[in-house]
């Protein structure tokens, strides 16, 4: 597995490194799931931890074209190979936790 992989974002290379598990942990209890750049990227991994890999903010990848991000993506997946997987994982359990507490009855404060 390669350490870091370079990309180019709005015409400068940038390098995508592996994360550690700290880093991811202490990510995901902040990432947010409402951005327009993650539902264009299809979610395989949050556009805070691409950002967070590369060494860039969110913002700087909001400003490239879909078609450079495909590469920055790739970039990450490429030197983070489990961190897509992980994600699906979580995600799928946040929504199935999400789902028995809606299906859940309303305790009565009574």
């Amino acid at each position: 597995m390669a350490v870091a992989e370079t990309a180019k974002l709005c015409g400068k290379d940038i390098a995508a490194k592996e994360l550690t598990v700290l880093q991811v942990k202490e990510m995901m209890e902040t990432i947010r799931h409402d951005r327009v750049i993650d539902n264009l990227m299809d979610g395989d991994i949050p556009a805070d931890l691409v950002a967070l890999a590369c060494g860039v903010s969110v913002d700087e990848l909001e400003k490239a074209k879909p078609s450079e991000l495909d590469q920055v993506w790739e970039a990450v997946r490429k030197v983070n190979p489990r961190l897509a997987g992980m994600v699906k994982n979580t995600t799928a359990i946040m929504e199935q936790l999400k789902s028995m507490s809606s299906s859940l009855p309303a305790v009565s404060a009574d």
